[in-house]
């Protein structure tokens, strides 16, 4: 998927820029700097996966324990007396 949206990027003449390698371009043609921006894109597919696999395991181990899992309850306003709008 990656290579499909790459190459409709190539095809009119843009570019991403990254806030984390300033460097960083789709248009360059070094294998040096391929190999590099091939292996940041995988270490953060990688920490991406960490982190959503050690919430995943938090969520499973409070809803055992029977807590509410899923973030913060929503807040809710409840009017105790009926107000008149004009």
């Amino acid at each position: 998927m990656k290579v499909l949206i790459q190459r409709e990027l190539k095809k009119y003449g843009c570019d991403i820029k990254s806030i984390e390698q300033p460097f960083y371009s789709i248009h360059k043609k070094d294998p040096n700097d391929f190999l590099v921006n091939g292996l940041m894109e995988l270490l953060d597919q990688y920490q991406r996966l960490e982190i959503a696999l050690k919430l995943t395991k938090g969520r499973n181990k409070k809803a055992k324990e029977g807590g509410y899992a899923g973030g913060r309850v929503t807040f809710l306003a409840i009017r105790s007396k009926k107000v008149k709008r004009n």
